[in-house]
This record gives structure tokens, C-alpha cells and sequence, in this order.
């Protein structure tokens, strides 16, 4: 199991843009948490993380986060591509709009793909940016488990990755070893406890794995299960 969260780190090297950006007055203000991501030097050059969550109109137009905009600060694009990460082909082009105090907004265009992906309030979303206003998207619904769409038409009940799925049972787990994304060999082992009904927590060992990553109430984690495979 890996988890990442957001971190309150500094600002990361500059991306390369396709171009100024449209200027104009925004409307709304998106929650979000940037983290650069943790990758090689040739990457880090290029590639920004950062969270989303939806909590107004899905359709209407989003603010990303200050660090994002000071990120392409001086190469603006004038759009972003955004991809849905189950689909490696289909992009859609979403034009970004600048207000002139360094605040970036997602604009004409957006509403389609928040469209497609039936986006609603509660859901959070995951963006990746690798550079060429390239924008890999994620969505969490409101179980807090990735939404995985088809590549012509998303459901609105996809399947989820709940834990249920892959721990139902006597193959339920007593322990799970957690790993932070940009620790290859480290491993936290915490005791996993079941109540009467079947809910799962992190139980001994996780105060540890807590402590160690300076974890603070507000931060965000994204858990990704990958069963026996430690």
C-alpha cells in the first residue's frame, strides 16, 4: 500500500507552456493541496501534482491552486489537455484563464469534461501535470474510492476499489505494510482490526508511520491496495 498527501512544500522548477494564457476576472475558488511529484530530475523539471475537490457547481468554472499557477509562472499556457488516466487517448482541450493577481482558473471547456466524468459535489480530484499542458486526472467519489470509467461512457456506480472488494472474508488481512509513493524500500507494518460490522482500521503501528511523515488534521491521503503484493 502506498499513500501520498499533500505536503507543504516549496515551489517547484518551472513547466513548459504553450503560450500566455487568456486574462480575465474568475468567479470561484477550487480546495485544493499541490505537491510537486516525487520523480526523477528530468521529470521534476516538468511535472506538478496537486488535488481538487469539488464542492460547488461541477460544471462551473474551477480555480487551481496558487503553487500550480506560480509553477508556470512566465509560460502560461493558453489551454491544458486534461486526460482521465483510464483513457491514454482521449484528451480534452480546456482553456485557462488568468484574473492579472497570479490566480488561474479552468475555463471554456471544462464543463464538457466534467460532463463526461458526471462529476459531482463531494467528488475529489487528483492532477497531474507532466509539462506541454499535459493534465492527468483522477476521480474519487464520495466513498473516498477511485472512480475507473470506460473509455466511451462513464457510470455513475463504476466499480470501486473499496477494500471490500479484494479483503473480503477469511482472506481479510491482519497487518498491512504501508510505503510512502516516493520510498521504494521503506515499509511501515500496522495491525489492521475489524469491528462487529466489518469496518476496517489502521490500528498498531500506525502512530508510527503517522509521526514519522508529519502527518496534521486537513491532510489528504490516497491509498492505492495492491493485495498479496506486499
Amino acid at each position: 500500500m502506498a499513500g501520498s498527501g499533500g505536503r507543504r512544500g516549496g515551489r517547484g522548477h518551472r513547466g513548459r507552456g504553450r503560450g500566455r494564457g487568456r486574462r480575465g476576472r474568475g468567479r470561484q475558488a477550487g480546495a485544493a493541496s499541490p505537491s510537486r511529484s516525487p520523480s526523477s530530475s528530468s521529470e521534476e523539471a516538468t511535472s506538478f501534482e496537486f488535488i481538487l475537490r469539488i464542492d460547488d457547481d461541477p460544471l462551473g468554472i474551477k480555480r487551481l491552486p496558487d503553487k500550480f499557477a506560480e509553477f508556470v509562472d512566465g509560460v502560461e499556457p493558453a489551454e491544458l489537455q486534461l486526460r482521465e488516466a483510464c483513457c491514454n487517448f482521449c484528451r480534452w482541450r480546456v482553456e485557462v484563464l488568468f484574473d492579472g493577481q497570479g490566480k488561474m482558473y479552468l475555463h471554456t471547456g471544462w464543463d464538457k469534461f466534467a460532463r463526461y466524468l458526471d462529476l459531482e459535489p463531494g467528488c475529489l480530484l487528483t492532477f497531474l501535470y507532466e509539462g506541454n499542458g499535459d493534465m492527468v486526472v483522477k476521480v474519487f467519489d464520495g466513498t473516498s474510492c477511485r472512480r475507473h470509467y470506460h473509455i466511451r461512457r462513464p457510470t455513475r456506480h463504476p466499480e470501486a476499489d473499496s477494500f471490500a472488494v479484494y479483503v473480503a472474508g477469511d482472506d481479510r488481512p491482519g497487518t498491512m505494510h504501508l510505503r510512502e509513493a516516493s520510498s521504494g524500500f521503506y515499509r511501515w507494518i500496522v495491525d489492521v482490526i475489524y469491528d462487529a460490522r466489518g469496518k476496517m482500521y489502521l490500528h498498531i503501528g500506525w502512530e508510527k508511520f503517522a509521526r514519522r511523515h508529519s502527518l496534521e488534521a486537513g491532510f489528504i491521503l490516497l491509498f492505492s491496495y495492491f493485495g498479496d503484493r506486499a
